[in-house]
């Protein structure tokens, strides 16, 4: 039985996707950030092999040999994916490697190859009208230049927030900046700036938005405002993407770690869907696809989208 990987890869975290030829699901893994123009080659190396480990041990079989896979990350420009490929084919031996931006797996699962615009906003965020005639983009400048509405901008903007409070310089919101601390363990405000420096700066940052959505969920002032904000700039994108594509009408497939809470905060721009199966498996999925077998790469979008 000849097995095919799919592989999901952000700024924070790589998922492994393991199926057999018949496109059933067979296990997933995990591992540590795989965008290395941030994370360096050497730790995305690393976070592959520990994802494809995990995924062959939730299968309970020893890790084997591979017929196709496919590598969505986040390093990686949509269509770019040959300059790639030798970096990611000298840690993953297989007898097809194929790579591309993490856009391309969410767009195969969430709409086949039907025109729409696709959002990922996750530690870092973009959006892209994908359509027959080619793609759009729009975003994904990276946390210095842009990334807004992602998980990364959100938490950025919730430290600072904090710190203005600590001066001074805003008025106080004492839960806000109590949870804040509770976040990341600290009895001070001024030791956030430890909190937050030194190794993964930008995962720990990102990992500020959950707190700060569960906040707003219950009702914090400060962390609404905070969360309204990510909402208009993702909104921006998707009205930017759709103008820029000439798809006013095209759906919106939703990715990342910040889709789920994001989607009730988007209802107003029309037709806007999660990626029903996750982006590993919908990459996974393109591997069988590739290979000549398309029926078994719907079958396991199926799977993927039961669990």
């Amino acid at each position: 039985m000849k097995l095919f990987a799919g592989f999901d890869g952000g700024g924070t975290k790589t998922t492994c996707c393991l199926a057999d030829e018949t496109g059933r699901l067979l296990g997933l893994g995990r591992g540590g950030p795989l965008n290395y123009l941030f994370c360096g080659r050497e730790t995305a190396a690393a976070s592959l092999s520990d994802a494809l480990s995990s995924a062959f041990a939730d299968t309970g079989a020893e890790p084997c040999s591979l017929a196709g896979v496919f590598v969505s990350s986040a390093a990686i420009l949509l269509g770019h994916g040959e300059a790639h490929k030798p970096f990611f084919a000298e840690h993953l031996p297989a007898e097809r490697l194929d790579c591309d931006s993490d856009i391309l797996p969410v767009w195969f699962g969430g709409a086949g190859e039907d025109p729409a615009i696709v959002v990922i906003a996750g530690t870092g965020s973009i959006a892209y009208g994908c359509g027959k005639d080619g793609f759009t983009r729009v975003g994904g400048w990276g946390p210095l230049l842009g990334d807004e509405g992602s998980g990364y901008d959100l938490g950025r903007r919730a430290l600072q927030t904090a710190a203005r409070m600590a001066d001074g310089r805003i008025a106080e919101n004492a839960a806000f900046l109590d949870a804040i601390q509770q976040h990341y363990g600290v009895n001070t405000p001024h030791e956030l700036i430890w909190a937050v420096n030194g190794a993964d700066s930008r995962e720990k940052v990102a990992g500020c938005a959950r707190t700060v959505f569960s906040l707003a969920d219950s009702g914090d002032p400060t962390a609404r405002e905070l969360v309204a904000q990510s909402a208009r700039e993702l909104t921006l994108l998707i009205d930017t993407a759709r103008k820029r594509a000439g798809g006013e009408s095209w759906p919106v497939v939703l990715s990342g770690g910040l889709s789920a809470a994001m989607l009730p905060r988007l209802a107003h721009v029309g037709d806007v869907r999660l990626l029903s199966a996750a982006p590993a498996v919908s990459a996974a999925a393109i591997a069988l696809h590739r290979a000549g077998l398309p029926q078994a790469a719907q079958r396991l979008l199926k799977e993927g989208a039961a669990q």
